[in-house]
């Protein structure tokens, strides 16, 4: 039987394990085609995505990508500096207003995708995200309802970034001329700093008419810049190593803002003036603007060049909703904030200039979306100047490792599966004194995920692990027990997330934990995913995904009942009733030869085999069944034993059996042992193969088998459970002409076989 057993798996997040599925077709719903169209992409699929209805927890969620269903693990992720404010300006004035404390914007992993991240948001129980599938192979994942308004909510559009169809949307920068303080004129004024991971800190203005496009809601203003921030964040991390925090965000909700020109030069002035004049007092080192207004011509965007850190020049606006391509959106805020940070177009590069064009989707297209090598030269060049910045810390002070670690032979005896099993052990090392860590974990093998309960207990309890008794660990867990296809035996659950906090009593967090404990029986890759947090990383997420060879010799082994024929019964009537096990091995990967130990015992007496004597093994009769051969070769041909089939006397010994296959080079499933039982209540077979792919390794195998063959009744002969007037007729009917009354199995109804009825005449079977 193939099963993967844990020991202990205690910390897990996992979510709705609905695959991701085509979208039914919809009465009235939009043509494809149109689609496609709205959002500017070629190819595409709908697809129904199980998500959480509400944001703020850690979730996973399966989406087909490329014709693969893949999970993507997410967990909070806050674009939000510590002191951030949300501003609205109505009828009033501008003023503070309180922001929820809900965050909607996700950062996580595709599980099992080395290299892989995600940049996601949920509102309203719907899914943004950009995944990055390793090497900036890019997906997009978006609402349907975006462009179909009377969509489920559930139904979300998945496309390939490079999908994406180029149109007539193009930046004003080149229209704006050299302008006073605008790029090189400020760059000198600042000194060198020490280059590392970057952060800036960020303030956006939303037009009335981008409020406006959001539903005129502030919370949904808020959430969709945040989102596109996000998204914006993930590629400027990876290409620039330059983070964003957002300080402030102000929503104009009343008609009577400061932003009146459809011209993008002349608004861009309009939003210096405005924050150099009344928003002096916000903490920055760079503002945009972001536009729901139908500027002049083909213009979406526009910003002055290399002011990073400069607040009475570092400006930029976007106007964002000019796509429903969330590519092109995060696309068009990245280019104009390129341009604060001294990146100018490229578009004499052609086909590696990417964001940097002077056009959307230009010169090669926006690419993953990513910058090209020129432009991510000028940004980080550039970024080293900025003393404004903050230094994001590369030292986490907590890592992740996984080590195999032995099976000890005191819990081998407690639990005779482990003898060919594989442990290995998820372990945070915390470099930094911490008090506290928390982590999300998922698992697979194989690729098939598995599901963990919801935690329901107020107070962690301490993680006992069952296969190894009384070992108790200094983490704490939000649960103990869990049950999965695969894994250790335990109570029923159901799928929901779990969120485990884990301590260290002893050295303020410093050191080396053991943090999930995971055994495997059968596989070939064991992955184990997830994200961990500390206090002193400030609620940044420290991701892992280890992807771990287990990779189990292709040879396994099961036992099945097989049907008495017919004809086998009337060729030997003492199989009425009985029942009879194939004992097989499973060959899952190429070979021609296995040789095979086994030992069986029925209710536990030991039945023994003959001792190998043969200079060449014979092929396996079973006299129970004539002429029955199979296409394995055993050392011997007969056996017997109590409550076995009938055969000669043997005496104690083992039997060793090489088997052949003659078919197909050792691929397939054979029977090398065949028992028949007429009695009794557990059988068990045990023993060990071993085979030339194995090189010579030891593989168990154990199984007991519930018969429940009721015993046997001498003198019951018509098999009611009684022995009576019937059963005498039956032999009368039989004397000295056959053996139908044969009690005393010598083949003939006479005298012995009278007295041996009568002896117990009318005494009830047992």
């Amino acid at each position: 039987m193939i099963r993967l057993r844990e020991i202990a798996t205690v910390i897990v997040l996992t979510a709705g394990a609905a695959m991701a599925q085509q979208m039914p077709a919809v009465p009235g719903a939009v043509m494809p085609a149109d689609i496609g169209q709205r959002m500017s992409i070629s190819d595409y699929t709908v697809q129904t995505l199980d998500l959480p209805a509400e944001a703020g927890e850690g979730f996973a969620v399966w989406v087909n990508i490329d014709g693969v269903d893949r999970v993507l693990l997410l967990h909070p992720y806050s674009m939000e500096a510590p002191n951030y404010r949300l501003m609205v300006q109505d009828e009033t004035g501008v003023h503070e207003v309180p922001s929820s404390d809900v965050v909607t914007t996700y950062r996580g992993i595709v599980v099992g995708v080395a290299d892989s991240g995600v940049a996601a948001s949920l509102i309203n129980g719907q899914l943004n995200a950009i995944i990055d599938m390793g090497h900036k192979d890019m997906w997009f994942v978006q609402p349907l309802s975006e462009v179909v308004p009377d969509a489920s909510p559930l139904d979300h559009v998945v496309y390939f970034a490079e999908d994406s169809i180029e149109g007539d949307w193009h930046c004003g920068n080149d229209a704006l001329g050299d302008l006073p303080g605008s790029g090189d004129s400020v760059q000198d004024d600042f000194g060198t700093r020490t280059p590392g991971n970057d952060l800036a800190e960020v303030a956006f203005d939303a037009d009335f008419e981008f409020y406006q496009d959001n539903g005129s809601s502030v919370a949904n203003t808020e959430a969709d810049i945040q989102d596109v921030m996000n998204q914006v964040d993930f590629i400027y991390d990876r290409d620039t190593q330059i983070n964003y925090t957002i300080t402030t965000i102000i929503v104009r909700t009343n008609s009577n803002d400061p932003y009146t020109s459809t011209d993008a030069g002349t608004r861009l002035d309009q939003f210096r003036t405005e924050w150099n004049n009344n928003q002096g007092g916000v903490q920055r080192d760079l503002a945009h603007l972001m536009t729901g207004a139908s500027l002049d011509g083909s213009v979406i965007g526009v910003a002055w060049l290399g002011v990073v850190c400069n607040t009475s020049l570092a400006y930029g606006l976007s106007e964002s909703n000019f796509s429903f391509n969330m590519n092109f959106r995060v696309s068009l805020t990245a280019h104009e904030m390129g341009h604060n940070w001294n990146a100018d177009h490229c578009d004499q590069d052609g086909g590696g200039c990417h964001i940097m064009c002077s056009a959307i989707n230009s010169c090669g297209g926006v690419g993953s979306p990513n910058f090209g090598t020129r432009s991510i030269n000028s940004i980080t060049s550039f970024a080293n100047t900025r003393p404004c910045l903050d230094t994001v810390a590369n030292d986490s002070g907590l890592d992740h490792q996984v080590v195999e670690v032995p099976i000890s032979a005191d819990a081998i005896a407690d639990d005779g599966t482990l003898a060919n099993a594989k442990t290995y052990d998820l372990q945070a090392v915390v470099t930094l004194d911490d008090d506290w860590t928390s982590t999300d974990v998922t698992t697979t093998l194989d690729g098939t995920i598995y599901q963990h309960p919801t935690f329901d207990d107020s107070v962690p309890q301490p993680a006992f692990w069952p296969t190894f008794p009384s070992i108790e660990y200094d983490s704490f867990f939000s649960a103990r027990d869990f049950a999965v296809p695969g894994f250790a035996e335990g109570p029923d659950v159901t799928p929901g997330s779990m969120h485990a906090i884990w301590f260290d009593t002893e050295n303020t967090g410093n050191g080396t934990y053991t943090i999930g404990r995971f055994t495997v029986l059968s596989g070939t890759t064991l992955n184990i995913a997830g994200t961990s947090t500390a206090n002193h990383t400030g609620g940044q997420l420290i991701p892992f995904n280890f992807n771990i060879d287990v990779t189990f010799p292709g040879i396994d082994h099961q036992v099945v009942e097989v049907p008495i024929s017919a004809d086998a019964i009337a060729d030997d009537p003492t199989l009425d009733g009985a029942k009879t096990f194939d004992l097989q091995v499973v060959i899952t990967q190429d070979d021609d030869w296995t040789s095979t130990d086994t030992t069986a015992t029925i209710d536990g007496t030991i039945y023994q085999h003959p001792t190998f004597d043969d200079s060449i093994p014979q092929p396996a009769f079973w006299p129970t069944f004539p002429s029955l051969e199979f296409d394995s070769f055993f050392s011997a041909r007969d056996f017997a034993a109590p409550g076995f089939a009938s055969g000669p006397d043997v005496t104690n010994n083992s039997m060793s059996a090489i088997w052949f296959d003659t078919e197909n080079t050792g691929n397939g499933t054979y029977t090398i042992a065949r028992f028949t039982v007429t009695s009794g209540t557990l059988l068990s077979i045990s023993g060990t193969s071993t085979a030339r792919s194995t090189a010579g390794e030891l593989h168990p195998f154990s199984f007991d088998v519930n018969v429940d063959l009721n015993p046997p009744c001498p003198g019951d002969l018509n098999g009611d459970g009684q022995r009576d007037q019937a059963d005498l007729g039956i032999l009368l009917a039989s004397y000295l002409i056959n053996d139908g009354g044969d009690i005393d199995g010598d083949g003939d109804t006479d005298q012995a076989d009278l007295g041996a009825l009568l002896s117990v005449y009318l005494v009830p079977c047992p």
